[in-house]
């Protein structure tokens, strides 16, 4: 017996808030083992130190991206996309023509990194210190081609179903290794040693992501019959994978640089320590995105499967009512943010005050991105990755011209306003195009109900809080508990309209971490 469209999509809901709440769950741990790291470099080294080791963590994560050549989110649409169409037998194809190209062009970048390697210490230091900073730049290329490869794979094992092998290696695994390594290099070892046991974990971390995505992949294959389509040739599989992954690669590229760029350009055109400083306030606004990382993880391989089978009413219904758990739970996070930044900074310590305004800042733009919840995730898993590099392509010129021209003068402030308009456009680019696809509004009643209490809950509370007791963690704290009353009773009659019922099944998630493809509904 069929089901109605509307029955098909609560269930869609269902299994988007299970795999949410358990990508929630893993986003809450990474946060915290994050946090948690950034406060033990910033109290245990100066702001020249801690300048330097995020810069070289900026560097990793950038140069990672580019040599995954978009590989990472090429597997997760194409192995989910492959399984929803019953194309069992063309996974271990798409594997075979994935991993190859990745690995190599790790290799050349790490030899390439090596041969530059006096010009990329002047740009990591701005022409000073050279030596001190030669052992950040060193780790950054020992384990270059581990930590692409760790991506690829990990990413892998999502498209094959499933978010609980990503979240215990990429959320709970990685944030917490690391921290308990860089307490020890810190406590034992030198600071110079802070890069190295920084990237030590991602060896046990791929040695895991090949064991689950070896076992994953024959669990899924053994679910193929005499029904299931034949393996496509080789040469179409490579040339559908790359035709789409190389688009998306020089987009992540794009969108991994836009979120560190500014520490390295601060550190170039200010300071090293300004751009500890930086870093170290604009981890806030990176932490801060929990619930946008756990709808990311949870909606992604929904959508490809409900868009390559052409379920464009329930793939709206998913992306709007994600967009909506996203601003119920992240606005009011980004508004304390915006209003009580000395206070969140004075946890480093008194010297990361003067980034007090560029958090400001960036927690204002980051409403804007909220807003449009995973916009560019709907690009993607429809296959419109030429869209998602253009949109980043905007905004990174955007942002290096207003960096070039705003950083100098005013430093870590100009960085933020840099990236809030980098932010901003690149979103409304998106939003643009994701209303043409799913022709319809990407912005629903539920998000601007929920937009509007938060605002009034938490930003107007925030206001009165700060005229009576200024920026002190007394006022913070007394906002949001009381924000957080008024806000549940603001949204108590829109409970239906924010589909809060399918939420229900976020505790189970948390267990059971189960996810089934929309192909199996009847």
């Amino acid at each position: 017996m069929t089901t109605s469209v509307s029955d098909r999509s609560a269930t869609d809901l269902t299994r988007v808030a299970r795999s949410g709440g358990l990508g929630l769950a893993g986003a809450v741990t990474a946060a915290a083992g994050g946090f948690a790291l950034t406060v033990v470099v910033a109290r245990s080294t100066s702001t020249t130190g801690a300048g330097l080791f995020f810069e070289a963590v900026a560097l990793f994560t950038i140069a990672s991206s580019v040599a995954c050549l978009g590989a990472d989110t090429g597997l997760l649409r194409t192995l989910s996309r492959s399984s929803a169409l019953g194309q069992l037998h063309d996974l271990r194809g798409t594997l075979v023509v994935a991993l190859p190209p990745i690995l190599f062009t790790s290799g050349i970048v790490t030899l390439l990194g090596l041969v530059w390697s006096d010009q990329l210490l002047g740009w990591l230091v701005g022409g000073s210190a050279t030596g001190e900073a030669a052992p950040y730049l060193q780790a950054v290329l020992a384990f270059l081609l581990i930590g692409t490869a760790y991506n690829v794979c990990v990413q892998a094992t999502r498209g094959l179903g499933g978010v609980r092998p990503f979240v215990l290696l990429q959320n709970v695994w990685l944030p917490f290794a690391r921290l308990a390594c860089v307490v020890v290099a810190v406590q034992v070892l030198a600071t110079s040693a802070l890069p190295w046991a920084w990237a030590l974990p991602l060896v046990p971390a791929l040695a895991a992501a090949v064991l689950v995505l070896r076992r994953r992949l024959r669990a899924v294959e053994s679910g193929a019959d005499a029904e299931t389509p034949s393996r496509r040739p080789f040469r179409r599989l490579a040339a559908d994978f790359w035709s789409y992954s190389l688009l998306r690669g020089g987009a992540a590229s794009i969108d991994i640089t836009l979120v560190w760029l500014d520490v390295v350009l601060v550190g170039l055109l200010r300071s090293t320590a300004e751009a500890g400083i930086y870093a170290a306030g604009s981890r806030y606004v990176t932490t801060g995105t929990l619930v946008v990382q756990a709808m990311r993880l949870a909606t992604a391989p929904e959508l490809s499967a409900l868009l390559s089978t052409g379920q464009r009413e329930r793939a709206t219904r998913v992306y709007r009512t994600a967009t909506s758990w996203i601003m119920l739970t992240s606005w009011p996070i980004y508004l304390l943010m915006a209003s009580f930044p000395a206070t969140l900074l004075g946890l480093f310590g008194d010297q990361y005050l003067p980034g007090s305004t560029a958090l400001t800042v960036l927690s204002l733009a980051m409403l804007v991105s909220l807003a449009t919840g995973n916009v560019g995730t709907v690009l993607l898993m429809a296959g419109r990755s030429g869209s998602v590099l253009g949109n980043k392509a905007a905004a990174l010129g955007l942002n290096v011209t207003l960096n070039l021209v705003l950083v100098p003068p005013f430093g870590m402030t100009g960085a933020a306003l840099a990236w809030a308009a980098a932010i901003v456009v690149d979103n409304l680019l998106a939003v643009a195009q994701v209303s043409r696809l799913l022709e319809t509004r990407s912005i629903d009643r539920a998000a601007m109900a929920t937009g509007a209490a938060a605002c009034l809950c938490f930003g107007a509370l925030a206001v009165g809080g700060r005229l009576v007791l200024d920026d002190t963690l007394v006022a913070l704290l007394a906002t949001a508990l009381l924000g957080t009353a008024l806000y549940a009773a603001a949204l108590r009659p829109f409970r239906d309209l924010l589909e809060l019922r399918e939420l229900a099944a976020l505790p189970r998630s948390l267990v059971t971490g189960r996810h089934t493809s929309p192909r199996s509904d009847s």
